[in-house]
């Protein structure tokens, strides 16, 4: 835990530590948008997650029939938190979504003492996700996922494009004729509109978001079909990972925080 607590920012204090088993613990943190939960291995700190649940299922006898058809041969059980609703695998890559509007701000994610199911707390509903059926959807629809995010994974950084010279402009023959067609022009206004590209190099400064550009910002990740939370101008967890994921989407650097080209490209995909 020592490890851990040295790699969080300064003046984000650990308000709790829950040992969950010999190899691993859950310390909730205060933020500064909101309380946050990471799962922690202890013997590899790096690979902490938010707002997680990993548990082994090997023992239990819905595991045992469906064996044949788990992805993988160590039977732990993944269940975390995303924008969209939870995330269910056999690791953090392989597994499927379950798309749940979930109200309110996280305050605490944890297994039942019975191992039956995981419980999600948060200031407005409290959700159940069952262990056993849990385990018959995974081994029945796994597929690729995207992966757990966790706050010490090392951020690589996004290397600029090449410039090369734009290639001259051909200069027509004076005694070339231009040639008719009958095909009809195609009107401009009606070609379909292409979503801008993926920014590859950034050097504008963060974006402070106000509450309104905070809602702009969760209505155009709603718009994308990467956030589904509340439009309420709060940035909280599930804010951040839509972010975290748009980002990813676009080539660029998951930070969770906007600056502002990207606050600018991701209003103009996701608005009206």
């Amino acid at each position: 835990m020592q490890e851990a607590a040295a790699q969080l920012p300064e003046g984000v204090p650990i308000l709790r530590i829950e040992v969950r088993d010999p190899q691993t613990a859950a310390i909730t943190v205060q933020a500064p948008e909101g309380r946050v939960q990471i799962l922690v291995p202890c013997v590899d700190v790096e690979r902490s997650l938010y707002w997680a649940d990993i548990r082994d299922v090997t023992e239990r006898a819905r595991f045992m029939a469906q064996a044949a058809g788990w992805p993988d041969m160590d039977g732990q059980l993944a269940i975390s938190l995303t924008a969209q609703g939870f995330d269910i695998g056999s690791s953090d890559t392989t597994g499927v979504t379950a798309k749940i509007a979930i109200k309110g701000r996280p305050l605490a994610l944890f297994s039942g003492t019975n191992g039956r199911a995981t419980f999600l707390l948060t200031d407005q509903d409290f959700y159940r996700v069952d262990t056993d059926h849990a385990i018959r959807v995974v081994a029945l629809e796994a597929g690729a996922i995207a992966p757990a995010m966790g706050p010490f994974v090392p951020v690589a950084p996004v290397a600029s494009p090449p410039v090369t010279a734009a290639p001259a402009p051909a200069v027509p023959s004076p005694s070339a004729a231009p040639t008719l067609s009958s095909d009809p022009v195609p009107d401009p206004t009606l070609a379909p509109q292409q979503p801008p590209p993926p920014i590859v190099t950034d050097t504008s400064p963060l974006r402070p978001l106000s509450r309104e550009d905070a809602r702009a910002v969760q209505a155009a990740l709603a718009a994308l079909g990467i956030y589904a939370g509340d439009i309420d101008g709060a940035v909280g967890p599930m804010t951040r990972a839509a972010l975290r994921q748009w980002q990813t989407d676009s080539g660029l650097p998951p930070t969770g925080a906007l600056t502002e080209t990207q606050f600018s490209a991701l209003l103009a995909q996701g608005g009206p």
